[in-house]
């Protein structure tokens, strides 16, 4: 029920905001697949060309389904920068690829 927003960060967002002012979100959506083994992570079609950095990042490291996407909009960079140092000094490392969402800060992302 997360997509009609009666469940999920956006309701829960809601359900906060009369008593305390919600500063940031931190979204473990899909975690649970990992393999370390060499093209076992598929990219969909055309994502090379809209996130070129993203993409080059998953094939120098043979396509392993072993990293975290780190997506975050503008406003949120110093946070996903501390979850890749965080994840870069784990142990074992968390290869984390960055992606910043291009959509605007903001109460215009709320429609988005």
């Amino acid at each position: 029920m997360e997509e009609l927003g009666l469940i999920g960060a956006r309701a829960a967002a809601r359900e906060l905001s009369p008593t305390r002012r919600v500063e940031g979100m931190i979204c473990l959506e899909s975690v649970g697949f990992y393999a370390d083994g060499p093209d076992t992570q598929a990219l969909p079609a055309g994502f090379g060309l809209l996130v070129r950095h993203a993409a080059d990042t998953v094939r120098a490291a043979r396509y392993r389904g072993d990293f975290t996407l780190v997506v975050h909009r503008r406003s949120a960079r110093v946070a996903a920068e501390f979850w890749q140092r965080t994840a870069a000094q784990a142990s074992p490392v968390l290869p984390s690829v960055a992606l910043c969402d291009p959509r605007p800060d903001g109460p215009l992302a709320l429609r988005t």
